[in-house]
């Protein structure tokens, strides 16, 4: 891709299909328009987090020029210029508003708070160790209310806790194969980051018990009274709960094999066994309507 286009990183809009969660959630995937809105949704959220990325790249440019494969992005490798990259995040900041206000009110707010958790990570909380894994999986999360906002639905508060639990895993799962790669080519410590090459321990320990909790909560949820006015055959879910058992628990085998990308989320979109895990998810879900 032209050097501009990968800056935008659309490699990692996959990480908002999120916004799709909230229509199999309430149902509402068998009528077409909450297909419509949702994609709009997706579109305004996805120019929204490349204008972040931009951001972050200006922000980060020397880490990353350090750091052993982030020097390679085109900002970090003066593939563009900072002024190419200021002036496309602010172009598309005007799309995503301009796309945003035809879903209304409540969306454009969900999205402004999108991004300006997104620029305090840039600017500051990247920095603070532990707070910046907790904000990455909040960004997740955010990614779902966003999706709910989007089609007008009230997210409930079962699937934003098991989003947290559940990204805050993946958030770590990052943190630790960053860390990982960073101590094999020497360095001790994650420029602007905050850790250091004893933590890695600390945050496998954190990241599996924070994934299994998020099976935890999906578990507690099969037990709800909540989960019965929306599915016919709740008992269903005890699937699920294996799957998401199975898949984090090899993604953390993985990260500390070694087998795993910077990125988890990038990871899984290339792994067949994630998509394999997906696709039974879906059938689940329609199983359990």
């Amino acid at each position: 891709m032209p050097p501009l286009i990968r800056a935008l990183r659309p490699l990692h809009w996959l990480k908002n299909l999120l916004v799709l969660v909230p229509l199999f959630t309430s149902g509402l995937f068998v009528l077409p328009r909450p297909w419509l809105y949702a994609g709009l949704g997706f579109l305004a959220l996805s120019f929204t987090a490349s204008a972040g990325y931009l951001v972050n790249d200006l922000v980060d440019l020397e880490a990353d020029r350090a750091h052993p494969t982030k020097c390679r992005r085109p900002l970090a490798s003066s593939s563009i210029s900072r002024g190419q990259a200021m002036m496309t995040a602010l172009v598309l900041l005007v799309l995503a508003t301009g796309t945003g206000i035809i879903l209304g009110t409540g969306f454009l707010e969900g999205i402004g708070i999108y991004f300006a958790v997104t620029l305090s990570y840039s600017l500051w909380l990247k920095m603070v160790p532990v707070v910046d894994v907790i904000v990455l999986g909040l960004l997740f999360t955010i990614r779902i209310i966003v999706g709910c906002a989007a089609i007008s639905v009230v997210p409930s508060f079962w699937l934003l806790a098991f989003s947290l639990f559940f990204f805050l895993s993946i958030a770590l799962v990052k943190r630790f194969v960053e860390l990982k790669s960073m101590i094999a080519v020497g360095n001790n410590s994650l420029i602007r980051r905050g850790y250091r090459a004893e933590d890695r321990d600390m945050i496998s320990s954190m990241g599996v018990a924070s994934g299994y909790v998020s099976v935890l909560v999906l578990a507690l949820y099969v037990n709800s009274d909540q989960i019965r006015t929306l599915y016919r055959h709740p008992h269903v879910f005890w699937g699920l709960c294996l799957l998401v058992l199975y898949w984090n628990s090899r993604t953390w085998f993985l990260a500390h094999r070694g087998a795993l990308r910077e990125d988890p989320v990038l990871f899984a979109a290339t792994d067949g066994i994630s998509w394999l895990i997906a696709g039974i998810t879906f059938l689940l879900l329609l199983l359990a309507r």
